[in-house]
């Protein structure tokens, strides 16, 4: 990334701190905890000034801006480093991006530039040097040069997490090592990635329909395996508790399936009560309870934030969000700490800043109520905040050649607004390591592309997914690498 000039100060987010401030500074009995409650309001005074003192390790981690349907690339000091001309930009994690252009996805470093060409219909962000990406309804992975290492060949896919990759092939579900063999072969109806060395399956029955649900080690040996029957989902292992959806008993068929958490024993260390459940991240939990809503657990069952909101997600950084009478906010562990619910729209924090929606457009916050990114600021300085770094500037000639003009930048106009192109991609926190997938839902309305209809098309397998069955092991053959092949785009009449 180019060396850039410091950025100039960045002006009061007005559209963001409108009607907010005093609302927020009257909330100390708000009823999120038994204490006063602190809200911080969103302003921009200079105690906040220092808090992005610049950090060479920040450059890694890149943020996504959208102006008028226009997407770029700002970094952590709010300084935009690649100009909205792409139709949607994602995250970037260790100095990738992924960047939406004509319909096809590719990967672009923080000044913009293409890292790996727009040729695929779909793929996911890199995770441990390797990336799924899809192609005619088929899952492969490719490396961070763009090369594929696994053909498009498996019915479903996850990101590699302890050194494997959860795989489906042939309707079962096995895992895959970095070498894209075979360690575990497909045999489960059901799996999750590893976490702490132990994996949830569930295996099939004698009749081949989906059975018990159990927990394997990396060798693929049972580590524990439900008798009872009643256990219908489990989780992952985080912080020594596994969430467990437990189903009523045979003699309470009118009973309802509820969630409760197992100990690192296999035993059930909190008993099934909870409507949802989700996983502990840094001691707590979020849990449904009924009708009162969602609340916070520590490991031992006990309420540290009582069950009140319409909807809560994970700890992220200090802060989880939460929303309540239809909006989302952001609380501390105790419940006295936080961003008021104000947003129709939010992500829990990445980053260290929280990307916030009060309409279509969106804004970046930190913890402390600092407004990094607004939209509507950003409209009328795209220009003046980033004309002193030479890598914009070459940006505005990428521009030029694409048939935009230098007037267009100088004069400090911003982009015409365009309708959303159709974004196939979920918010990072919505991921789910579980194949096959879960029904999708969560906290926030994502834009879902239509003509997306793939994921539950399957293309007859070829001679090389076929099973090669024997008596001691039927599972499939793997899928094997391509070291020297590139993405194939799909022909114009395919799914995308």
């Amino acid at each position: 990334m180019s060396s850039a000039a410091p950025a100039p100060p960045i002006p009061a987010p007005a559209v963001l701190s409108r009607c907010v401030a005093v609302l927020l500074a009257l909330l100390c009995a708000a009823p999120f905890a038994d204490s006063d409650t602190t809200w911080y309001a969103f302003d921009d005074e200079p105690k906040y000034r220092n808090v992005f003192a610049r950090d060479p390790r920040l450059d890694s981690k890149l943020l996504p801006i959208n102006i008028n349907n226009h997407w770029g690339l700002t970094d952590q000091r709010g300084v935009i480093i690649a100009l909205p001309r792409f139709d949607w930009t994602d995250y970037g994690y260790d100095g990738l991006a992924r960047a939406m252009l004509d319909g096809k996805t590719g990967f672009i470093v923080g000044d913009g530039d293409w890292y790996i060409p727009p040729t695929f219909d779909w793929v996911d962000r890199f995770e441990n040097d390797f990336a799924v990406f899809r192609h005619r309804g088929r899952y492969g992975f490719i490396d961070q040069r763009g090369r594929v290492k696994l053909k498009p060949e498996a019915e479903g896919l996850l990101r590699f997490r302890e050194q494997t990759a959860v795989a489906m092939l042939g309707g079962k579900v096995g895992y895959l090592n970095r070498n894209m063999e075979w360690t575990i072969p497909p045999r489960f109806a059901s799996a999750r990635s590893f976490h702490d060395g132990r994996a949830a399956v569930q295996y099939f029955t004698d009749e081949g329909v989906p059975g018990n649900w159990g927990f394997i080690d990396r060798r693929g040996e049972p580590l524990w395996t439900d008798d009872s029957g009643r256990v219908l989902e489990l989780g992952d292992y985080n912080d020594g508790r596994a969430k467990v959806l437990v189903g009523s008993a045979a003699d309470d068929p009118s009973g309802e399936a509820l969630w409760g958490y197992l100990d690192q024993r296999y035993e059930l260390v909190i008993q099934p009560r909870f409507r949802s459940a989700r996983d502990f991240t840094d001691e707590v939990a979020a849990v449904e309870l009924g009708s009162d809503g969602w609340g916070y657990i520590r490991r031992d069952g006990s309420w540290t934030i009582t069950p009140q909101f319409d909807d809560a997600d994970d700890f992220d950084d200090r802060l989880a969000m939460i929303r309540h009478n239809g909006l989302y906010g952001y609380i501390d562990k105790a419940g006295r700490t936080g961003l008021y619910p104000q947003f129709r729209g939010a992500e829990p924090f990445l980053f260290g800043y929280a990307r916030v929606a009060r309409d279509q457009s969106f804004a970046y916050v930190h913890e402390s109520g600092y407004v990094l990114w607004d939209p509507l600021v950003a409209q009328r300085r795209i220009v003046r905040d980033t004309l002193v770094d030479a890598t914009a500037g070459a940006q505005i000639q990428r521009q030029v050649a694409a048939g935009d003009t230098v007037e267009r930048y100088l004069y400090r106009k911003i982009p015409e607004w365009r309708p959303q192109a159709p974004i196939p991609y979920e918010p990072e926190f919505r991921y789910e390591e579980k194949l096959p997938p879960p029904p999708r839902g969560g906290l926030i309305e994502v834009i879902e592309d239509a003509d997306d209809t793939d994921v539950i098309e399957r293309t007859e397998p070829t001679e090389t997914l076929k099973p090669e069955t024997n008596e001691r092991d039927p599972s499939p053959s793997p899928p094997q690498p391509d070291e020297n092949t590139t993405p194939t785009p799909a022909p114009p009449d395919a799914t995308p």
